[in-house]
């Protein structure tokens, strides 16, 4: 087989082949770029955007709990008037064990309902509700509830652990009479 092609122009061709190979390469990786940036750009946003909700319910919570601060008294009052529907349970009583669990409760803890059951032969027993900002304070509120004359038993669900931050939990505490 006989090379009609002259060394040189066969050089130059070899050189527009990589040039040519080189642009399309370039291109594609380009390309690649172009469509992974859009479709990463609305998970981008929106986690941004969840972000930024993170941060207002953390500050409305903050909020609330600053608020939920001032509120003791009349927490107590609206206790003293639920006081008459519940048996065996004396009015006074639950004014005291009302401003002893919201007056027990230490920073980063949010109460949002308690409430007092009866039976005829079992111990009373009250169940808190709420919010704690972390384990740290959830362990707190509790060791400060056990510290309590009034109060028993404090039973907490190790659920109420699992979480780090922002814990939902449920306190039940049997009364002493």
């Amino acid at each position: 087989m006989f090379n009609l092609l002259p060394n040189e122009i066969k050089a130059a061709l070899q050189r527009e082949y990589h040039y040519r190979q080189a642009f399309i390469w370039s291109g594609a990786i380009t390309i690649v770029i172009l469509i992974a940036t859009a479709l990463l750009v609305p998970a981008y946003i929106l986690s941004l955007t969840r972000n930024q909700t993170l941060k207002i319910e953390r500050e409305s919570v903050e909020i609330a709990s600053q608020r939920n601060a001032g509120s003791a008294a009349q927490v107590v009052t609206a206790a003293e008037k639920l006081s008459t529907s519940l048996t065996g349970i004396p009015e006074s009583n639950v004014s005291t064990l009302v401003s002893q669990i919201i007056s027990s409760r230490p920073a980063g803890i949010v109460v949002l309902r308690f409430s007092f059951s009866s039976a005829l032969d079992a111990p009373i027993r009250a169940e808190i509700q709420g919010v704690a900002k972390n384990r740290e304070a959830l362990r707190g509120y509790v060791r400060t509830l056990e510290q309590q004359p009034s109060f028993g038993e404090v039973a907490v669900p190790i659920e109420s652990f699992t979480r780090e931050t922002n814990i939902p939990f449920t306190l039940t505490i049997s009364i002493r009479n």
